[in-house]
């Protein structure tokens, strides 16, 4: 048992340093990639929400078709029926998907939503999402999680705030984001790779909607066991190559 143990653990660790060496499905660049967003579907979206406080933690803010944009990725949108939505004065992010909007992932102290790529985590033939995001009251945390679009549920895969006080002597607070990626070959969709990068995350400085991100290094990847996801990391974020 324990030999079996022995090379599952060597496999996944090789398909995991192939995955952070080929190419992404998802167009995310090394050197900055910016964040899309628009007012597309916005009114839509606000007729079903319907505008409302913010809450406590967020005294005198509302959660408005000013302060809303969509935030959906590309690939997200063209393999999925998920639309996500966000609000720019909060952070706020929501998923919008079979006519019901279900609050995405935290948000206080970080950026709430970065990026997502679709993922078929329970084989059912629905596609999920693979999610990145962050938020943390002191303490900051970027959180892999995913997103099943049938139950309408969040399960958290990875957080990740060790070795945050080193990385931060550079001056910069990283979060994660995530990628798929395929072969060169791309012939068979079960060899796609779930990946997780470590990245610098910027915002234009007027709100937390318009963000760009340039990737530092490749953390680990993400897949499923006995039906559970489960990340796992290849080296540590401050080892240098």
């Amino acid at each position: 048992m324990r030999t079996c143990v022995k090379i599952v653990m060597v496999v996944s660790l090789i398909i995991g340093l192939s995955a952070c060496s080929i190419k992404s499905n998802n167009s995310l660049e090394f050197d900055g990639t910016q964040t899309p967003f628009s007012k597309d579907y916005v009114d839509d979206f606000m007729s079903a929400f319907g505008e409302r406080e913010a809450g406590s933690l967020f005294q005198g803010e509302m959660l408005d078709k000013k302060h809303c944009y969509n935030v959906t990725p590309e690939w997200v949108a063209k393999e999925t029926d998920i639309r996500i939505f966000k609000f720019s004065n909060t952070c706020s992010s929501y998923a919008w998907v079979d006519g019901e909007i279900v609050y995405l992932c935290d948000a206080i102290g970080g950026y709430g939503f970065i990026n997502a790529v679709p993922w078929d985590y329970d084989n059912d033939g629905v596609m999920d999402l693979l999610i990145a995001s962050s938020w943390g009251s002191g303490v900051h945390r970027s959180v892999i999680s995913a997103f099943n679009a049938k139950t309408k549920q969040t399960v958290d895969i990875y957080t990740w705030f060790d070795g945050t006080e080193e990385l931060e002597k550079e001056g910069i607070i990283y979060d994660l984001v995530v990628d798929a990626q395929s072969p060169s070959t791309d012939k068979v969709e079960s060899s796609i790779s779930y990946v997780v990068y470590v990245a610098n995350v910027k915002s234009d400085g007027q709100d937390s909607i318009r963000l760009s991100y340039a990737i530092r290094d490749c953390l680990g990847t993400v897949d499923v066991v006995d039906g559970v996801p489960e990340f796992h990391q290849i080296k540590k974020a401050t080892e240098n190559d």
